[in-house]
């Protein structure tokens, strides 16, 4: 359950980052906002939600933490893209690159490290929370 609600709340958190770190206009506030409320929900609301919705197993646990966590990897993402250093991605638009090689080239590449430690540091916070989720029903079904 956690490896696999870290991986989705990974590549989640990864694909609303990149809108909550753009320029400040709609799709900024309206991600960023989604961010928050995905946060601030904790994992075992959003278990209870899925209780109900999917049943016993541990499906619900797993999208509880990959909804939960979604929230929190992408607004530390979005801080880390944010904060990269802005000299190698204006090097970049200088010579012409576009908005995506200056992303893969640039921008990535110095904030990887931060978005790995992030990513593993909330994988470990699932681990148990998943021991939670499972204790509550989320992780699985109570038949011997």
């Amino acid at each position: 359950m956690s490896a696999l609600g870290s991986g989705l709340a990974a590549v989640a958190g990864l694909a609303i980052a990149l809108l909550a770190s753009r320029p400040p206009g709609l799709l900024r506030a309206a991600s960023r906002l989604l961010l928050n409320v995905l946060r601030s929900v904790p994992e075992l609301v959003w278990a209870a939600i899925l209780l109900v919705a999917a049943g016993l197993g541990p499906m619900p646990g797993t999208l509880a933490l990959a909804l939960h966590t979604t929230g929190v990897l992408g607004r530390l993402m979005a801080e880390a893209l944010e904060n990269a250093p802005p000299q190698t991605a204006q090097a970049l638009r200088w010579a012409g690159a576009s908005r995506w090689q200056v992303f893969a080239f640039a921008t990535l590449p110095q904030a990887a490290p931060q978005l790995l430690s992030y990513t593993l540091y909330r994988w470990e916070n699932n681990i148990r929370a998943a021991t939670v989720l499972g204790v509550v029903g989320a992780g699985g079904s109570a038949r011997c």
